[in-house]
């Protein structure tokens, strides 16, 4: 082979054994910074350093809790206006069903 071919080949060898270095080194610096983000939440857990999360969970249980009461409230309110729209029916419907009686009564007496 001539010295042109060694050149060559040499090169190739070189890109390629540059590229496997650099893809090790990619993926061996990749996972020691996924290695080191999950030990900071593991610290993080450990020291149960999410103390805005429970504020804000604490914050929306209280909002729940104040929905809740302004339906029970309106729930109540329309319970309470149904009774009396029933109430009011009734006691027209019994007005009408005694008048209806008494022009039956009347009808057959007469």
């Amino acid at each position: 082979m001539s010295a042109q071919w060694w050149q060559a080949f040499g090169a190739i060898a070189g890109v390629v054994v540059a590229t496997v270095v650099a893809a090790v080194g990619a993926t061996w610096w990749s996972a020691r910074a996924a290695r080191a983000a999950v030990d900071a939440l593991y610290d993080r857990l450990k020291d149960n350093d999410f103390k805005h999360i429970e504020v804000r969970l604490e914050q929306m249980d209280d909002r729940i809790g104040r929905v809740e009461e302004r339906m029970t409230a309106r729930i109540d309110r329309v319970e309470a206006r149904l009774d009396g729209t029933i109430g009011r029916l009734s006691h027209r419907m019994e007005e009408g069903f005694r008048e209806l009686k008494a022009l039956i009564q009347g009808a057959q007496a007469g």
